[in-house]
């Protein structure tokens, strides 16, 4: 009698103690596995992250390309345009100088302008346009929304980004994702778009320029 009790002790016991083990293994296999999981997904984001776009646009295309910045940007000459769209194809995403106006009175309304030391609203947001119609390569004669939808959102933010910092330097960080979120939803140009919001917001407020 007394063996039996004893066993029956020992078999408790075990259970037990088989109960209290068993949960903290299957915790520690799941800390570790989620463990690796966020490392794994850590590490994409990083590398999503290192990804640059590269201007894909072929030169038979800019013609078509500079058409849609056109019918967007009618301030700017044809020849400004196709300057800015031959640059980005070559790596160069900085602006080209402002063409010299030829009536004097262009001239000195460019030369007010200038005290306000900034680009036009409408060049920021042609460089901006032409940059990511470029990164999605062909069928450029179908505008700014359609690349976006070919090279996605994220990829379009790095694009947008890319050209904002060699456009302003170290003043790009003024345009918060946010912002450039909102633009790439906005019904028209989220070049447009991004640079009429700096010009609302830098420190001549809605002068047509970017203030930086």
């Amino acid at each position: 009698m007394k063996k039996t009790s004893k066993y029956i002790s020992v078999a408790l016991f075990s259970a037990t103690l088989l109960s209290i083990t068993v949960p903290v293994v299957t915790e520690t296999v799941d800390a570790a596995t989620i463990h690796t999981v966020f490392e794994e997904s850590k590490q994409s984001s990083i590398s999503q992250q290192d990804e640059t776009v590269e201007n894909k646009l072929a030169a038979e295309d800019v013609d078509a390309v500079v058409e849609v910045l056109k019918s967007e940007y009618p301030d700017l000459s044809e020849d400004y345009l196709r300057e800015i769209v031959n640059n980005q194809r070559h790596g160069n995403y900085s602006l080209p100088s402002e063409p010299q106006p030829s009536s004097t009175r262009s001239r000195s309304a460019m030369l007010s302008k200038s005290n306000w030391k900034g680009i036009t609203v409408s060049q920021m947001g042609a460089a901006i346009d032409a940059a990511i119609i470029g990164a999605s390569g062909g069928a450029a004669s179908l505008g700014v929304k359609f690349a976006i939808k070919k090279i996605g959102k994220e990829a379009a933010k790095k694009v947008i980004v890319k050209a904002i910092q060699a456009i302003v330097g170290g003043a790009a960080g003024k345009v918060t994702s946010t912002v450039v979120g909102k633009a790439l939803d906005y019904a028209g140009s989220p070049g447009y778009y991004i640079a009429k919001y700096w010009d609302a917001h830098d420190k001549y407020s809605k002068n047509g320029r970017i203030n930086f």
